[in-house]
């Protein structure tokens, strides 16, 4: 009898434990594509012209919310926003991307980026003059605890997202395991 209940006792607790997996977000760990930081602007051009193979296979992002594992971390970037941009101008992305990469190059990987900014958060304009209504830009909006290496480490993943879904904008929030509450939230969109 005590093996009966046992074993009662096993199965409703994988039950419990089943529940609470599906009703988390996906964890997504992305196949990196390797970048070699000296030379920035060369593998965001390899990055485009990879791009386009994916485009003709019609690659779409998972449902919302999922989590993206930044490797060699314990950051996780829940996206919880993607929208299709058909047409969308690939240059503004990788001018985009550039200039976020210039920028966390000029700090320390362990420099707040809260305490290096004046304002409340970070813009980078694919177009520079703004005059570009389809221009792609990268907005981040980073709590205290932030620092430019951890940015650093995320854009490696939202390199990766725009080369696996050319086409597709998203916004996530940057989390990091055992720290309650997220430590920034950033968004990839065409005006």
């Amino acid at each position: 009898m005590n093996v009966m209940m046992l074993a009662l006792h096993y199965i409703s607790l994988i039950a419990q434990i089943s529940t609470y997996v599906a009703a988390a977000p996906p964890i997504v760990h992305p196949a990196l594509v390797q970048l070699n930081d000296g030379n920035v602007l060369g593998n965001l051009t390899s990055l485009a012209e990879n791009a386009t193979s994916h485009t003709t296979l019609g690659l779409s992002p998972p449902e919302t919310p999922f989590h993206l594992h930044v490797p060699n971390t314990n950051i996780l970037l829940m996206v919880d926003y993607t929208s299709y941009i058909h047409d969308r101008i690939e240059h503004w992305v990788r001018e985009a991307l550039r200039k976020a990469y210039d920028d966390v190059y000029r700090h320390r990987r362990s420099e707040s980026i809260l305490d290096s900014i004046s304002e409340t958060y970070v813009r980078w304009d694919g177009d520079p003059d703004e005059h570009a209504w389809d221009s792609t830009d990268i907005q981040l909006i980073p709590e205290r605890n932030l620092t430019w290496g951890m940015f650093t480490d995320c854009l490696r993943v939202m390199n990766w997202f725009v080369v696996m879904y050319p086409e597709w904008d998203f916004g996530f929030e940057i989390e990091m395991s055992g720290v309650a509450g997220n430590m920034g939230e950033c968004t990839f969109a065409t005006r």
